[in-house]
């Protein structure tokens, strides 16, 4: 214990006590283990794990005399290894340290120790742990050599597997992970090693143990990554037995085996990772299906051919084995997942050789439960198919039919509408290339797959299914196939004749079936007989037009919403392909009016119109008004002139006045451009082929018609567009209505994403209106018009040229800044002038409303990052940059029938992109050094719009961010500093989360390795440059008013700290400087442990904690400023516990509260931190810290400051010990002027430093302070004086005895002298004793009084009062001789007890003569004058130098001295002090054998009896009780001084006053309490023997026989007494001695003097007798006891003279 105390001084260095302390915490005995624990928990931070030394150290406790490799140990030098408890410590501190995994060969002999040599299971877990640190933090090059011996440690620990050590297999087959993954070299030839775990993981029952296998064989898989051909084939079998076995564990081994080891474009192991995607455990189909998305997205795939051929070799094996998939009596040939997951990834094949651009590669997922469709180019597709039979036909048609035929299979039993979809976009493009005989042809004649013919009768089966998203694919399909087909018009009109008795089918599914199948079919027959040559034939015409009027009529009746809806689309897509065979219809008022009008027979186009407009009202679905919607758009589309356009617009526009959701807006917008467009628009093209519906070519005789014909056609500018730009732009930009605005913005969007609206001239001529309408649209309320309105002036911008461009951008500068054009040459876009833009908009004519929306937030920087690079025209880049791919996102809608198929317009899109970002960046390089810290900046604004926006565009402008961040890091470091303190709370709290970013990645930026791999700064780091400002600027925004910018001022600050101690840790790095270092610690102490904040001082003074135990010889330079500062905050962080305590607690005094905050300050971080500096001290330090601390312990302000002063200074001198020397005189002076402090706890801790300065001051500089201390106590008054001088005598003899030694001289009759001091009365004593609770174990007891203090010194330092007294005799006599003559009464009195002592412990002759003399003189001298208050101290002086030395006088000056005190009875008039005198007189005379009884009775009588003897009437003033009490005192004084002179006394006196003196006793007994009774009794006693017996051999003290007779009077005066003293049953101590008086005055009757009567020694007989037997009875106790022997002997004395 006492080494582990000393350990906790910190005198060194904590790394070389690990070994000491790992040891200890080993340890049988509790208390030991439990410090040595905790000491090194505490010391963990300290440490330096990486030292080799101390590594060593421990490996030689492990290990023993096996640890010496260099040469073989005798036998005395053998040192056994530990033992278990000792090593199972050892292995824990091991694994902190990164030197021991590169100790070859000690690590390997400490893990084959722990795992092979004992059965200690916690010892194995510990030595496999060991080896997980060694594989993971050992260099590569060291760990080459190791690596076997570890490896075969590991297997042989798997292979001898015990009951219950899942957790020793566990962490085995866990280090052959790590190990694999550091060396998968190791594991290339070890086929037999993969093959056993795979074994086991069949065997294995434990969950853990499997998972840990698991990632062992999955950690080998990069050692068999470069095999070769032959080795990969024999590993085949493996990879394929794994992926089918039984257990789940060993299919996932088998799946992540066949996708790393194989390449991604073999064909066999993707084949089995689709097979997997199928498993019944989730985590292996998931694991399977993520290796096929990464195969994916890397691009990398097997050949399109040599797949599909594979997988359709498969299915054939499998259709007619045990491993087909049974649903019902029919089958699959591979599991529905599996399939589904097949087909895709076929299909993904497919158009990787295409070529075609994938548009949500990145959502590809092969889950079973996503249903997003593939999006594709058809085109290229179209064109792939083209080039093979270009190339060879038969082949291309026999691939295309076996993907057709895989994906028939499949649909034939599990109607999944992607794999639908897939095989209608693998139709349409395809059919029109190659026959639909050759595409669905059933080449296996052993297959039972469908034919061509029942191909189309499930087809049309499908468009039945009750699921919309199947009957819609499947009507389409079934039409596609049927057209493709080589139809005829009796094929149309029979098949339509059959479908015509399915709308007035009671079924739902065939009605909505046969609705969509007359929706396809209808409108290609209308389509083919309008375009035919055939002459047109008035019955079919009548027929079709009926069928259209049927589904009008079901539109119009029906109560079933969706078929409503279909019936809807079933007009819009006949609409679109070929005009109605109906009349057109004359519109009335009631028509133009929008009032509801009735679907009736017989029906024309414009009943149609009115229907569609009826169904857009509330009451219809979302879907049905949807359809209603696009359906009036599509009417235009196939009839050219069509007479009512403008009904269908403004029917369109009507939707606006709707409160309705936004997504029918969008719908709305392709409506009016349809509408616009008529015959233009796009959807008057074939989906499949991009050509118009009347060119498509139709296979004759299965060849197709030359596909170019016609193709070079024509547009012309329609009307309609100009019509409908007018009316958006004049009626409803500025609506009075909110809704129709957002309608209005959403429309103006559509038609500028619209491609075949942007070629239009029309378009250019309004760009400057729309424009327009985008900036005053920009200003509403809502955030969709506002995002909406913004893409559109991007849109607007790029659609113009040159020129238009230069307007554009000078007519929305106008705009925004409210000014004329001309009227300003600088480019300002924010500022005040702006009010057009940020301010209330009062061109409306409804009422004025306030600009609201986050979005105005990006506009206004996004306008004033473009000002302030005066480029206005930028604007638009950063709103088209930031928001790309979301115009029209509102359009998306899970409606089937929106699919859009020919996406030729979309690629242009992305090219269009592209071009934009790469121009931007380059038009943007000039300006990076300004627009680059600004735009950081604002990737990290509050706003989430704005900080989304601005990262768009800072990816565009730094696509390598760390570049950018390391070229103009100084720029950013300068912006970001001057944003921390921005007018705007957004700008600060950006500024503050980009500062915590930059410095994650701006330090290291800059930064390189040297050779020993430590961080070193490139020179002239921004960041590290301007540390401290930046810790500055951060503490100061902890203040802010705003709440989220505090937050993020504390995380900046958290930020700095990590990055602070990173910089100046040695290990780490090399880059701080002493004088950035400097100033970061005077920010910290100056600005952040002074600051009001609390969060600012916790972080502030964290970080000074951390930075003094990690900056090691940086912070000399800040030691000084550092100490001083943190002394001086001590007094500002005061825990809130103390405030409590001082103002809820009544019983802790000011004393005890300033002494807990004394002893708390000595345990907090500050004072730890300023300690832990001083380890780096040296001569420079000190001449600048001393001062320093000099100085603040004289203006220190605070209990604790001035307490942390004196244990800093105490801290000090165990640290620096003699090198403080030449400092200690001026800290002693300062500390010594501090012990007089007022509060007692202040003085106890100077006094504490003043004894630890001691140890190192000079000599010289101890002497001069052990002379103010004598000074203070001999010639200061005060109590306070008193005390600091015993504190600090007491603390030098405490912290530095050997300093006390050298000046004992000075010291001891000091001590002596205080020693006699004042005693500490009860009251005070007992306060003290609460005090000394609160602090306990203190280094000095808080509650000694300066006379116990030297008391304590006295004794330490003095072999014996005796021999100490006596070699300090004449400085005591003369230190006392001084003090007696000292004005003050108690410092007299004191220096009388000293005189007395010295009397008393000095034998006779043991004191010179001239020393006595001194005395002797000094006390008489003391005598003269009046009486005071301790003056009876002197009185006992005198009489204890004469009771010990009288010998060593003459008589003479005996006599004198006893005059002097006889004198002194008589002089005061206070009794006390005489009867004082008189005992003094009584008690030497009485040691001396003089016969001074006479005078002594005589002034006893003047004492007792004034008014009889010496009265002078001032006693009849006095109280009568007050008189008895002080009488009975006097006596109880007296009359035991009295019995010791009785014997020296002649007999004359005992004859002259026996008398008187008996009758005082008497009369002193009846009126006394017992204490006084008991006294009387004694002195009968004495007297009785005086008589009986005087002075053995002096006569002339004897009484002569002759003259007993005198004292007859003796029995008749003590009868009574007697009597009472007998009879008393309470005290036994009376019943004793008065037995003892009736003994002696039987002897004196027996000598001559009877009793006057026989009757009173009757009655005194029967007393006894009586009280013999009444005290038989009482306790056996001793004095029971006595008095009853007593009794017994009195009563036997009394007989005896009764019968003599």
């Amino acid at each position: 214990m006492a080494i582990l105390k000393f350990i906790k001084l910190d005198f060194v260095d904590a790394s070389k006590t690990v070994a000491h302390l790992v040891v200890a915490s080993s340890d049988t005995r509790f208390s030991v283990a439990t410090n040595a624990d905790q000491q090194l928990r505490n010391s963990l931070t300290v440490i330096k794990w990486s030292d080799d030394k101390m590594t060593m150290a421990l490996y030689r406790i492990y290990l023993g005399h096996a640890a010496n490799l260099t040469h073989k140990p005798g036998p005395e030098d053998k040192v056994q290894p530990a033992n278990i408890r000792i090593k199972l410590k050892l292995m824990q501190y091991l694994l902190r340290c990164p030197a021991a995994t590169e100790m070859f060969p000690h690590n390997i002999q400490v893990v084959y120790d722990g795992l092979f040599a004992g059965s200690n299971v916690k010892l194995k877990i510990l030595a496999l742990q060991f080896m997980h640190y060694i594989f993971d933090n050992a260099a590569i090059d060291k760990l080459k050599k190791q690596a076997p011996m570890l490896l075969n440690a590991a297997i042989k620990v798997v292979r001898e597997r015990a009951e219950d050590s899942n957790k020793i297999q566990g962490l085995a087959y866990t280090s052959i992970t790590k190990l694999a993954a550091r060396l998968p070299q190791l594991f290339a030839e070890k086929f037999d090693l993969l093959q056993q775990f795979i074994d086991s993981l069949g065997n294995e029952e434990s969950v853990e143990v499997k998972q840990s296998i698991v990632e062992a064989t999955t950690s080998m898989i990069p050692a068999f990554s470069d095999l070769s051909e032959e080795k990969i084939a024999s590993f085949r079998p493996l990879v394929d037995k794994s992926m089918s076995n039984k257990d789940h564990c060993i299919r996932m081994v088998g799946v992540r085996y066949a996708a790393n080891i194989f390449g991604e474009t073999d064909v066999n192991s993707r084949y089995m990772l689709l097979l997997s995607t199928a498993d019944p455990k989730e985590d292996v189909a998931a694991e399977a299906s993520n290796f096929i998305r990464m195969g994916l997205k890397s691009g990398k795939m097997p050949s399109f051919e040599l797949m599909l051929n594979h997988v359709s070799l498969k299915a054939e094996e499998r259709i007619h084995s045990r491993f087909a998939y049974s649903i019902g009596v029919q089958s699959l040939a591979f599991h529905p997942v599996a399939f589904k997951a097949i087909i895709k990834f076929v299909f993904v094949c497919f158009l990787k050789k295409c070529n075609a651009v994938l548009r949500n590669e990145e959502d590809e997922d092969f889950s079973t439960n996503h249903q997003q469709q593939l999006e594709f180019d058809l085109s290229a597709v179209v064109n792939f198919v083209k080039n093979m039979l270009a190339s060879d036909r038969e082949k291309a048609c026999m691939l295309m039919n076996k993907l057709m035929r895989l994906m028939v299979d499949y649909s034939a039993l599990v109607q999944d509408p992607f794999v639908l979809n897939l095989m209608l976009k693998t139709t349409g493009a395809t059919c029109h290339l190659i026959s639909i005989e050759q595409l669905f042809e059933n080449r296996n004649p052993r297959s039972k797959s469908m034919s061509k013919d029942k191909c189309m009768e499930w087809a049309e089966s499908l468009a039945y299914h009750n699921k919309d998203e199947t009957s819609y694919v499947g009507a389409e399909f079934c039409a596609l196939i049927f057209s493709h087909d080589q139809p005829s018009a009796d094929k149309y009109v029979s098949l339509l004749r059959k479908l015509e008795g399915n709308l007035s089918s009671k079924t739902h599914e065939e009605q909505h079936g046969g609705i969509l199948l007359l929706a396809y079919l209808l409108g290609d027959y209308l389509s083919w007989s309008h375009h035919s040559s055939a002459t047109e034939n008035a019955e079919l015409k009548t027929f079709t037009s009926g069928l259209l009027i049927q589904l009008g009529e079901i539109a119009n009746t029906s109560s079933d919403q969706n078929l409503v809806a279909a019936s809807c689309f079933a007009i819009g897509e006949i609409a679109r392909k070929s005009p109605l065979p109906l009349p057109d219809g004359q519109i009335t008022k009631q028509d133009a009016e929008g009032e509801e009008v009735k679907f009736t027979r017989p029906a024309t186009k414009l009943d149609f119109i009115l229907l569609l407009r009826n169904r857009q009202r509330g009451k219809f679905t979302h879907r049905v008004r949807q359809r209603a919607a696009i359906a009036l758009g599509k009417m235009p589309v196939g009839e050219s002139p069509f007479t009512h356009t403008a009904l269908i617009r403004q029917a369109l526009f009507d939707t606006s006045k709707s409160k309705d959701t936004d997504s029918k807006h969008f719908v709305i917008g392709e409506a009016l451009i349809n509408c616009a467009l008529g015959p233009q628009s796009i959807e008057s093209l074939n989906k499949w082929t991009g050509k118009p519906i009347h060119m498509v070519a139709l296979l004759e005789n299965g060849k197709p018609q030359d596909e170019d014909a016609g193709m070079d056609v024509d547009l012309e500018d329609p009307k309609g567009m100009e019509e409908l730009l007018d009316k958006i732009l004049d009626d409803y930009v500025e609506h009075r209505l909110p809704s129709a605005r957002q309608a209005s913005c959403i429309w103006l969007t559509k038609i500028l994403t619209s491609v075949e609206c942007t070629r239009l001239p029309t378009i250019s001529q309004h760009l400057i209106r729309i424009q327009n309408a985008f900036t005053a649209l920009i200003l509403e309320s809502d955030e969709l018009t506002q995002d909406l309105a913004s893409k559109g002036l991007c849109l607007v911008y790029e659609l113009g040229d040159q020129s238009q461009k230069e307007a554009l951008v000078s007519d929305l500068v106008d705009s925004l800044m409210g000014n004329t054009p001309g009227t300003s040459q600088t480019v300002r876009i924010l500022g005040d002038e702006s009010q057009k833009f940020f301010r209330d908009v009062k061109a409306r004519k409804s009422k004025e409303k306030k600009i609201e929306g986050p979005s105005l937030l990006l506009y206004k920087e996004m306008c004033s990052l473009a000002s302030d690079l005066n480029r206005p025209e930028l604007v638009y880049k950063f709103l088209y940059l930031q928001n790309h791919r979301a115009v029209g996102n509102g359009s998306k809608s899970d409606d089937p029938t929106n699919a859009k198929v020919y996406s030729s317009n979309q690629k242009k899109s992305e090219v269009d992109y592209k071009s934009v970002v790469e121009s931007t960046r380059a038009q943007l390089e000039p300006m990076h050094q300004q627009i680059i810290p600004r735009l950081y900046r604002n990737t990290f604004d509050p706003q989430p719009n704005v900080r989304t926006a601005m990262t768009s565009i800072w990816n565009v402008i730094c696509p390598e961010p760390n570049k950018a961040i390391s070229a103009y890091l100084p720029d950013i470091v300068r912006e970001l500093l001057t944003g921390l303190t921005h007018m705007l709370w957004r700008n600060r709290q950006a500024s503050c989360l980009a500062l915590i970013d930059l410095l994650r990645l701006g330090v290291t930026i800059q930064m390189h390795s040297d050779e020993s791999g430590k961080t070193v700064a490139v020179k002239g780091n921004p960041i590290v440059d301007n540390l401290a400002e930046i810790w500055s600027t951060a503490l100061r925004v902890q203040d802010d008013m705003k709440e989220s910018v505090r937050e993020a001022a504390t995380k900046l600050c958290r930020s700095l700290q990590k990055v602070t101690l990173k910089l100046i840790d040695p290990q780490q790095s090399s880059q701080m400087k002493e004088n950035v270092l400097t100033d970061v610690i005077n920010v910290l102490l100056k600005e952040g442990m002074l600051s009001r904040v609390k969060e600012s001082r916790a972080v502030s003074l964290n970080t000074l904690v951390e930075v003094s135990k990690l900056s090691g010889e940086l912070i000399k330079p800040c030691i000084s400023v550092l100490v001083v500062s943190l002394l001086e905050a001590l007094s500002e962080v005061e825990p809130p516990q103390i405030n409590y305590l001082r103002n809820r607690s009544e019983q802790v005094t000011q004393d005890k509260l300033d002494w807990i905050r004394a002893e708390f300050i000595k345990s907090t971080p500050m004072m730890e931190t300023a300690v832990r500096c001083m380890k780096h001290y040296d001569s420079t330090v000190l001449d600048d810290l001393v001062p320093a601390l000099a100085e603040l312990t004289k203006r220190g302000v605070g209990v604790p400051t001035k307490a942390g002063c004196a244990h800093f200074a105490c801290q000090l001198v165990s640290i620096c010990g003699h090198n403080l020397t030449p400092y200690a005189g001026k800290l002693l002076k300062v500390f010594v002027s501090g012990i007089r402090d007022p509060s007692l706890a202040i003085r106890k801790v100077n006094a504490s430093a003043v004894g630890n300065l001691s140890r190192v001051a000079k000599d010289a500089s101890v002497s001069r302070s052990i002379e103010k201390f004598k000074e203070w106590y001999l010639k200061e008054d005060d109590e306070t004086s008193r005390h600091a001088s015993a504190s600090a005598i007491y603390a030098i003899a405490r912290h530095s005895p050997d300093t006390m030694q050298r000046h004992l001289a000075e010291v001891m009759p000091l001590a002596f002298y205080a020693m006699h001091g004042k005693v500490v009365t009860a009251e005070n004593k007992s306060t003290n004793k609460d005090s000394n609770k609160v602090t306990k174990n203190d280094d000095q007891s808080f509650d000694m009084s300066p006379k116990e203090m030297f008391e304590a010194v006295w004794n330490e330092f003095t072999p014996g009062s005796e021999t100490a007294v006596r070699i300090y005799l004449d400085e005591i006599v003369t230190l006392a001789s001084g003090a007696l003559t000292s004005q003050n009464w108690e410092s007299k009195a004191q220096a009388a007890k000293t005189m007395s002592s010295v009397a008393r412990y000095q034998t006779s002759h043991a004191i010179q003569p001239a020393h006595l003399n001194r005395l002797l003189e000094a006390l008489v001298g003391g005598l003269r004058g009046r009486q005071w208050v301790g003056k009876n101290y002197l009185l006992s002086a005198l009489k204890d130098l004469l009771k010990h030395h009288g010998g060593d006088f003459d008589q003479e000056t005996v006599e004198k001295v006893l005059d002097s005190l006889l004198d002194e009875s008589g002089r005061s008039k206070n009794n006390s002090y005489r009867c004082e005198a008189l005992v003094c007189y009584g008690t030497a005379a009485a040691a001396l054998k003089l016969d001074k009884l006479q005078p002594l009775w005589e002034a006893t009588l003047k004492l007792i009896n004034p008014d009889k003897r010496d009265s002078d009437g001032e006693d009849d003033l006095e109280d009568a009780s007050a008189r008895k009490i002080a009488r009975e005192e006097i006596c109880r004084s007296i009359f035991p001084v009295a019995d010791n002179m009785w014997s020296a006394t002649e007999a004359r006196v005992r004859e002259e006053y026996g008398d008187e003196f008996l009758t005082l006793v008497v009369d002193a007994y009846v009126n006394g309490i017992y204490q006084t009774r008991v006294i009387c009794l004694s002195s009968v006693l004495r007297f009785l023997e005086s008589i009986l017996d005087g002075e053995s051999g002096n006569s002339e003290t004897a009484v002569a026989a002759s003259k007993l007779s005198q004292f007859s009077y003796v029995h008749s005066k003590l009868f009574q007494v007697l009597l009472q003293a007998l009879g008393d049953m309470k005290y036994s101590q009376l019943r004793q001695k008065g037995a003892a008086v009736v003994t002696l005055l039987c002897r004196l009757s027996k000598a001559g003097v009877p009793f006057t009567e026989s009757s009173e020694l009757k009655q005194l007989c029967d007393v006894l007798k009586q009280q013999i037997t009444a005290c038989s009875d009482l306790t056996s106790t001793a004095d029971n006891i006595d008095a009853l022997e007593y009794m017994r002997n009195a009563l036997g004395n009394i007989e005896d003279v009764l019968t003599n």
